[in-house]
């Protein structure tokens, strides 16, 4: 009998394992900082910071928060949208040594008030909107200081002139800091790089906290190991994807990690373009973009694929979609109606010999697939699990982290329950010649 059923659903070019560097997630951002540092990074309302410019701001934020006393392995929160202040801060944060922290903008008091006492977060950065939100909270968790950027800092310089005088104050964009609170950009602007602390591949880099659906979330903990690998193997995964020449529409929120790894780590492990979407419910702003920038790569969820078929300019052919060559889909199955909806639309999932991989398995247990525990050699990753479409599963060796924060190991049992899931689901999919038959 076959041990490894799935990988008889690999794409041809595919490879069975991939080799994990023992190097810092950050270390793909300075890779391309160095390789092509004036090609965009990030862009936002038509302005565009290069890979140099996001390596440079993360490096002296990086200072800063170790400059302030931020330790190694201490937990630093992020409290943003989809913007290039979460890129920046994101990998500032792993740079210091610290472990990141992203909460949902959205969550409400008690939820916030809870993931800062349960991670022990003390330094936490946040969009100027939110900032008093946070300091409400404040006063019942460990949270000591506050680093807030204001959203028009990063956009072009004629919208941020035309946002302070029509929606800066409106909005609450327009705040006074507390004693012993920071603005980013002056952090940015007055601090130099310095030299940064020696990280190893089993570091922590993330506490990634669930939805808290089956009562309140909890954090699973990410090693600098985990989610290079999990970069990697979607990198394996995407084979189409050309080096330097992406564009990734970043329209997934970014607290999830999700669209931290599919979206913003695995774009800038291939040199991609982040074409950044802080609010993906605005559809009008999404096409906009799609329209203007042309992206190659869409991660998304069902709901937003399912929005972008229904929306009337989309089905009139006033939005170009035929730049988009993968898609990836998580949170939920992809239905085979949306799908083909899609290729109907010209949004080609499987052009090119590119596939629509989902993530649906467990996604918030290890990265944006479902893995075993680090004992014994072989992990189980889904890749793609889903009505009409391909299950497949990625083996690869000590990637993953083996237990939540604050709690004991997970058990032997449960994860070979796991495992044989997913392999009988494997071994009952019918096997089509290619993914271009999906």
């Amino acid at each position: 009998m076959d041990s490894r059923p799935w990988l008889n659903h690999y794409d041809a070019p595919v490879r069975h394992e991939v080799e994990v560097p023992e190097v810092p997630l950050h270390s793909f951002l300075e890779h391309q900082a160095h390789q092509r540092p004036g090609r965009a990074c990030t862009i936002f309302k038509g302005a565009s910071l290069t890979y140099a410019q996001v390596n440079d701001m993360a490096d002296r934020l990086a200072a800063a928060l170790v400059k302030i006393g931020l330790h190694k392995g201490q937990p630093v929160g992020i409290f943003m949208p989809n913007t290039p202040q979460f890129v920046i801060a994101f990998y500032a944060i792993l740079k210091a040594g610290g472990v990141v922290v992203a909460t949902n903008p959205l969550y409400s008091p008690r939820e916030i008030e809870h993931q800062l006492n349960d991670s022990g977060v003390e330094v936490m950065l946040v969009m100027s909107n939110f900032y008093r939100r946070i300091k409400e909270v404040q006063p019942q968790t460990p949270l000591n200081t506050l680093i807030v950027s204001n959203i028009k800092e990063q956009l072009p310089p004629i919208l941020a002139f035309l946002f302070s005088l029509t929606k800066e104050k409106k909005d609450g964009h327009r705040v006074e800091l507390d004693a012993g609170d920071l603005w980013m950009k002056d952090l940015i602007a007055r601090v130099s790089p310095l030299q940064r602390k020696t990280l190893g591949p089993e570091d922590l880099a993330l506490y990634q906290y669930s939805g808290g659906t089956t009562g309140l979330s909890k954090a699973a903990m990410a090693t600098h190991r985990n989610l290079v690998a999990n970069t990697l193997q979607l990198r394996a995964w995407l084979h189409t994807c050309q080096e330097g020449e992406e564009v990734t529409l970043m329209a997934i929120p970014l607290f999830h990690v999700y669209g931290m790894i599919a979206g913003m780590s695995f774009g800038i492990a291939s040199g991609s373009t982040l074409v950044m979407v802080p609010n993906p419910r605005d559809l009008k702003d999404l096409l906009h973009s799609i329209n203007r920038y042309q992206p190659t790569l869409f991660p998304g969820v069902p709901t937003l694929y399912n929005a972008i078929n229904n929306h009337p300019d989309v089905k009139a052919g006033k939005v170009k979609l035929g730049s988009i060559r993968a898609c990836i889909s998580g949170s939920a199955p992809l239905l085979r109606e949306t799908k083909e909806t899609f290729e109907r639309l010209n949004l080609r999932l499987n052009d090119d010999g590119s596939i629509a991989i989902d993530p649906y398995f467990e996604t918030s247990r290890r990265g944006i697939f479902a893995v075993g525990d680090v004992h014994g050699d072989i992990k189980l990753i889904t890749v793609a699990w889903a009505e009409g479409i391909q299950s497949a599963i990625y083996a690869f060796k000590e990637i993953t982290s083996p237990y939540w924060l604050n709690e004991k190991r997970l058990r032997d049992h449960k994860i070979t329950m796991i495992g044989e899931k997913i392999t009988q689901a494997a071994r009952q999919t019918p096997r089509h010649g290619t993914s271009r038959d999906e």
